[in-house]
């Protein structure tokens, strides 16, 4: 009998990652969601940021969660998900492709984004400056 996570491997090469997220995700209903989220951080320029709640509400959702489900099943590295923030600006503890949020900070800091000082107890180093840095889309 094969294994779980075998099974889910070949339902993927099979059938498609979506096949494979819809198991491993039931409650999104949508698959399509992922492709429309991709599409819309493509259009997020160097320089700027966008939140989970942005893309969301850009998307017609209030579940910024399914946004972050997105961009972590991403595997294609020229979707920019590390212009994507936490809505108090914080990158992502583990930032998918590798190195976790020291690695989603490098990239964003190559593009010029900056990061903010924030109050005793807060990592400040992991908070972009949204005031300078967010997005603001022409919709």
């Amino acid at each position: 009998m094969l294994a779980l996570s075998e099974a889910k491997s070949d339902l993927a090469k099979s059938k498609g990652l979506y096949s494979f997220l819809q198991i491993k995700m039931p409650h999104l209903k949508n698959p399509g969601l992922f492709e429309k989220v991709y599409k819309i951080v493509r259009t997020i320029p160097k320089g700027k940021v966008a939140t989970y709640g942005q893309i969301a509400e850009i998307l017609g959702t209030r579940d910024a969660r399914k946004v972050g489900f997105a961009l972590h099943a991403n595997r294609d590295p020229n979707i920019p998900c590390h212009r994507v923030v936490s809505k108090e600006g914080q990158v992502a503890v583990n930032y998918a492709f590798g190195g976790g949020w020291k690695e989603q900070k490098r990239r964003l800091v190559k593009e010029g984004i900056g990061f903010k000082d924030l109050p005793r107890g807060k990592a400040g180093e992991m908070h972009v400056d949204l005031e300078k840095h967010l997005w603001t889309p022409e919709i």
